[in-house]
């Protein structure tokens, strides 16, 4: 079902089967695993075995379409799943609108967490703390002088 928005987005229902296919296809390579939070059908996209992307659907677990416009927005934050919790700040989630192209947004929000953990990777697997809004991990050894 779609509705016009405010901007002329058209609000867009994705069901559970769409999700599927959509990351399954996309995403192949990070295994994507479905799961449920706080009613909601939830994705695991797997960076590593312990790291990767948690991605909140807004599908409701119970029924097969996702809540109506306004009611939700679909998230995902970096996620180490040996410890049951984000790496990153909750002001890092990112976030995707319910538009018809939805798919897009999800699309380049992953690759940017895929870029993130490319450049920290070392920091990440270390378990240091990273300054998210830096460039460079806080824990970097500061170059020596040549």
């Amino acid at each position: 079902m779609k509705r016009e928005g405010m901007a002329g987005a058209t609000y867009t229902e994705a069901t559970l089967e769409e999700w599927d296919t959509f990351l399954k296809r996309a995403f192949h390579a990070l295994h994507p695993r479905q799961g449920s939070s706080m009613g909601e059908v939830t994705y695991d996209l797997f960076l590593t075995p312990r790291v990767g992307i948690h991605v909140r659907t807004t599908v409701p677990t119970a029924g097969k379409q996702t809540r109506s416009s306004g009611t939700d927005i679909i998230q995902m934050i970096m996620y180490d799943f040996s410890k049951n919790k984000p790496i990153m700040p909750k002001s890092m989630i990112l976030k995707v609108k319910r538009t018809q192209n939805w798919r897009d947004g999800v699309r380049d929000r992953i690759e940017k967490y895929m870029e993130m953990f490319d450049e920290h990777e070392n920091e990440i697997n270390l378990g240091r703390f990273i300054d998210w809004s830096k460039k460079e991990p806080v824990n970097e050894a500061p170059e020596s002088p040549e």
